[in-house]
């Protein structure tokens, strides 16, 4: 408890101590349910989302179920070729 700080304003703070954390899992999970791909535009959209949800290359290979020498590409601004796609699975 910092010196100034009243009993009252440290019990206020408890519930906000793990916002951060749940926010995060939040926007994850909202990340994933927008990931439904069935074409090259929606999968470069996915990959998009769950990049701006802070997923890890890696992981969103592995969601998307295709490799990661897809992903960097399009994070770079490029698109995706239907080959590229076809490749992958």
């Amino acid at each position: 408890m910092v010196k100034n700080e009243t009993k009252s304003e440290e019990v206020t703070k408890l519930p906000f101590q793990n916002l951060g954390q749940y926010l995060d899992t939040y926007v994850k999970v909202t990340a994933l349910s927008a990931t439904k791909t069935s074409s090259r535009t929606e999968l470069e959209k996915s990959i998009w989302i769950l990049n701006m949800a802070k997923f890890s290359k890696r992981d969103i290979a592995k969601i998307l179920h295709v490799s990661r020498n897809t992903i960097g590409p399009v994070l770079q601004g490029k698109r995706l070729k239907e080959e590229d796609i076809e490749n992958d699975k």
